[in-house]
């Protein structure tokens, strides 16, 4: 998980960069889930307070946020039918979709309340519907315009510099850009999950499958 914490806006870099360097920030350690095994544990460190789900209720505090399940057929039935069964075990490591360019927005707010985006996105509708929860703002005061973007990957669907460049102009009451290096892209922004995978595969001696089954966390 990332957050901000801080955000200067300046005329120039430099500044920036000098105002940055009088902010003291304390952090608080917190006890680490390194593993999705790990954190699906009954006595597993709670990451997200405030996190529920659907089905362990309201009131259970948990680290699964969401378990979807798809079946088709009668699984028992089809194993039966298999002359031949594999089973395999998979993990996969988080992996930073490494797009050329980074991430980068200029936020313009005006002073009737209605404020526009220009982003490097794949996903006009979310940045727009994020963008005004963070901001506590109506989402049809929020205009988001998309620029082409130099590789995306799935990397590029939601919000990291879009909100704090909206705020920073209401503050300033000009239009502020910011654009993250390559170092902080790496940092803050959101890879693809890594997982752990199960897979139960049956098949005839003709090579037709008749069954399967998979298990999949993320």
């Amino acid at each position: 998980m990332s957050c901000s914490v801080a955000a200067v806006a300046a005329s120039d870099r430099h500044t920036a960069e000098e105002a940055l360097r009088l902010i003291e920030v304390e952090y608080e350690v917190l006890p680490p889930v390194m593993t999705v095994e790990d954190a699906m544990k009954p006595d597993a460190a709670i990451l997200l307070p405030d996190l529920r789900n659907k089905e362990d209720g309201p009131e259970k505090q948990t680290n699964i946020a969401n378990h979807i399940q798809f079946n088709r057929g009668n699984l028992d039935e089809g194993f039966k039918a298999a002359d031949y069964i594999v089973e395999r075990e998979f993990n996969t490591a988080m992996v930073h979709q490494g797009y050329i360019e980074p991430h980068s927005a200029v936020g313009i707010y005006s002073v009737d309340g209605h404020a526009t985006i220009y982003c490097s996105t794949q996903g006009i509708f979310p940045v727009r519907s994020l963008s005004a929860q963070v901001l506590g703002m109506p989402e049809g005061n929020l205009k988001v315009v998309p620029a082409e973007i130099g590789g995306g990957f799935g990397g590029k669907t939601t919000i990291y510099l879009e909100p704090l460049a909206v705020l920073l102009s209401k503050k300033t009451g000009r239009p502020v850009k910011l654009v993250m290096t390559r170092a902080e892209v790496l940092r803050a922004s959101g890879p693809t999950s890594g997982s752990k995978m199960r897979c139960k595969m049956g098949a005839t001696r003709d090579g037709k499958l008749v069954a399967g089954e998979a298990w999949l966390a993320f």
